[in-house]
């Protein structure tokens, strides 16, 4: 680190803000590379299904009850595990938002022409809010935004789970 006279905030927090976008690219570069293997070991299990499903019906077997189930089972726990792969593709597409603004609120930190314009702060907000998808981050964003800390919009953001799974109608 520099001596004290040459030490600069901004600077610092920009380090630092691309420290944090490094380790996120950093670790979703590295699970991108095993999500995609496992999904496509997975779509290679989905694929064999039905031929083994057909074998099964040509050996024409007396008690193939016992067989069809176990299928059942593998085809169940195989759309599991590729429902829990979109999850992760969720996870991804968020953490990518986060980087991008991670950066954006570095280059307006780094600015003296828009460190200190109201404007380009809301104009920042507003990109950020724009860039969600989902109804929770709404939830969080306007939480933080209204003073709220992290817990208590965490908090919030799970009621409004569990409200929505209230809602939610089983047939």
């Amino acid at each position: 680190m520099n001596e004290p006279d040459d030490f600069c905030f901004r600077l610092e927090t920009q380090r630092l803000l691309q420290l944090c976008r490094a380790q996120m690219k950093l670790s979703l570069q590295q699970s991108d590379t095993d999500v995609a293997q496992l999904t496509q070991s997975f779509q290679n299990l989905v694929d064999l299904c039905p031929q083994l499903e057909a074998i099964v019906k040509r050996l024409d077997l007396s008690s193939d009850e016992e067989i069809d189930a176990l299928h059942q089972i593998m085809s169940t726990h195989v759309t599991q595990s590729i429902i829990a792969f979109q999850f992760y593709d969720r996870l991804s597409q968020q953490l990518n938002h986060v980087i991008d603004n991670l950066d954006l609120l570095g280059k307006l930190i780094q600015d003296n022409g828009t460190l200190a314009d109201d404007n380009k702060w809301l104009e920042l907000r507003s990109h950020i809010l724009a860039s969600y998808s989902m109804a929770s981050e709404h939830v969080i964003h306007q939480a933080i935004m209204s003073g709220k800390g992290i817990e208590e919009a965490l908090s919030l953001h799970q009621s409004s789970i569990d409200e929505q799974d209230d809602e939610i109608e089983l047939f």
